[in-house]
C-alpha cells in the first residue's frame, strides 16, 4: 500500500510536465481512495485507476475533454464514493510558488497538479475541470489580466473559482486596477515566522 501511495503521489506531480494531466487527476484520487478517512483501501477501485492511467498512457496522448468525462464517471461508480479528489491546478512558472501552493491545496484537502506554462495550463483546466486553479500573477508569456480574460473564454471554466498568487503586499497596496472586473479582491496572508 505505501507503494502504490508514493508511486500515486510520484505520477500526479510528473503526469502533466509529460503532457497527461488526466493521469495527474486520476492519480491524485487514487490517492484519495487510498487514505479515504483512515479506513481500509478499496483495492478494487485502486487496481481501476491504476488500470485507467495505464490505458491513457497506453494511448499515447491524454484525452479529450469527452474522454475524460467518461473517464471520471467510470471511476466514480467503482470507487462508491465521487471517485475524484478534489483538484487544485497550479500555474506559475516559479517551481518554489508551485511547490509552496500545492503544500497549501493539499493541507486543505486538494490534489494539486502543476505547471509553468499558462496556455498549457488553460488547456489543462479546460479538459480536467478542476475545483480551483491557483495561479501567479507574474506569469511567463501574458500578464494576470491576459490569463484571467483567456481563461473567461472557455466556458468549461465559467464556474471555476481562480486564486490569484502574487508576493505583493495588498494590505499595503491594494490597488488591483485592471484586474477588477474578474472578481480580484485583495486578501493578505502572511506566513509565519
Amino acid at each position: 500500500i505505501d507503494g502504490i501511495m508514493r508511486a500515486a503521489h510520484s505520477i500526479k506531480g510528473q503526469a502533466n510536465t509529460f503532457g497527461f494531466p488526466t493521469v495527474g487527476a486520476v492519480a491524485g484520487m487514487l490517492e484519495t481512495i487510498m487514505t479515504r478517512g483512515g479506513e481500509a483501501p478499496d483495492l478494487g477501485a485502486a487496481i481501476a485507476h491504476i488500470q485507467a492511467m495505464l490505458d491513457i498512457l497506453n494511448g499515447g496522448q491524454d484525452p479529450d475533454t469527452v474522454r475524460a468525462a467518461e473517464i471520471f464517471a467510470a471511476l466514480k461508480a467503482k470507487s462508491g464514493g465521487d471517485g475524484r479528489a478534489r483538484t487544485a491546478l497550479i500555474i506559475t512558472p516559479s517551481g518554489t510558488a508551485a511547490r509552496l501552493c500545492a503544500v497549501g491545496a493539499e493541507r486543505a484537502g486538494y490534489a494539486s497538479i502543476s505547471t509553468g506554462d499558462e496556455f498549457h495550463g488553460l488547456g489543462v483546466a479546460a479538459r480536467t475541470h478542476p475545483d480551483v486553479v491557483i495561479v501567479g500573477r507574474q506569469l511567463s508569456l501574458m500578464d494576470a489580466q491576459e490569463f484571467l480574460a483567456a481563461a473567461g473564454e472557455i466556458e468549461s471554466l465559467s464556474r471555476t473559482p481562480f486564486i490569484l498568487v502574487t508576493s505583493d503586499d495588498m494590505a499595503k497596496t491594494p490597488n488591483l486596477g485592471p484586474l477588477r472586473p474578474f472578481g480580484v479582491a485583495p486578501f493578505a496572508a502572511t506566513l509565519p515566522d
